[in-house]
Parts: structure tokens; C-alpha cells; sequence
């Protein structure tokens, strides 16, 4: 589910420059933003991880 918030975030960043919170739709290519934001979502967390923040 974070994935699917923080792709659809950036998709919508990126293709109408407006932050605007929103998931992705239950389709192939909302799939696929929702695969990559959960991918920076754990990239993300490892950088916090390895810092010792959490």
C-alpha cells in the first residue's frame, strides 16, 4: 500500500506537476508505478535503517 501511495504521488508529480496524494488504479501500468514505489519505499527505509534513525 505505500507503494502504490508513494508511485501514484510521483506519477502524479510527474506528469501534471501537482503533490497530490493518490494511489495508483487496479490496471497494468498502475501495477507497475505501484511495483517502483514500493521499491523507493524500500530503498528509502534501508537509508534510515543503516543510519540508525529508527
Amino acid at each position: 500500500m505505500v507503494g502504490a501511495f508513494l508511485g501514484g504521488t510521483l506519477a502524479t508529480l510527474l506528469t501534471t506537476g501537482e503533490l497530490a496524494m493518490t494511489a495508483t488504479s487496479l490496471s497494468i501500468p498502475g501495477v507497475v508505478v505501484a511495483i517502483l514505489g514500493a521499491i523507493i519505499a524500500i530503498f528509502i527505509w534501508q537509508r534510515f535503517v543503516q543510519r540508525g534513525v529508527y
